[in-house]
């Protein structure tokens, strides 16, 4: 079955709350969440502190695209504040790290993508 999965980027987020409720009133079940820290993409987003405080409010199922450079330093973190999958890009860190990085992803019970 396919998913429909918005991106958190183009919520309000002076009323991101209400949003995420009506997404789930829609009978939305993913919630695409792009994190980027303005290195490995010129764009900055959000981190762990928005991901755990909207977690607190949502059942929604959070994937996680991080877009930063060598993600293995903060898996622990994303895995942590409540992402349901976390995708990481090879070309971001090295071999040896990226598979470390999926390893402890699914230690901590999250789903791993590439």
């Amino acid at each position: 079955m396919k998913q429909l999965a918005p991106s958190i980027l183009s919520a309000d987020f002076i009323c991101l709350g209400e949003q995420l409720k009506q997404l789930q009133k829609l009978c939305i079940h993913y919630l695409h969440i792009d994190v980027m820290d303005g290195a490995f993409v010129p764009s900055i987003s959000f981190g762990m502190p928005v991901i755990a405080s909207i977690r607190k409010n949502s059942s929604l199922f959070f994937d996680v695209h991080l877009m930063i450079e060598r993600p293995i330093r903060y898996v622990d973190a994303f895995c942590k504040a409540g992402s349901s999958i976390l995708t990481l890009h090879v070309e971001a860190d090295t071999q040896e790290n990226t598979l470390e990085a999926l390893r402890r992803i699914r230690e901590n019970g999250v789903r791993a993508a590439i």
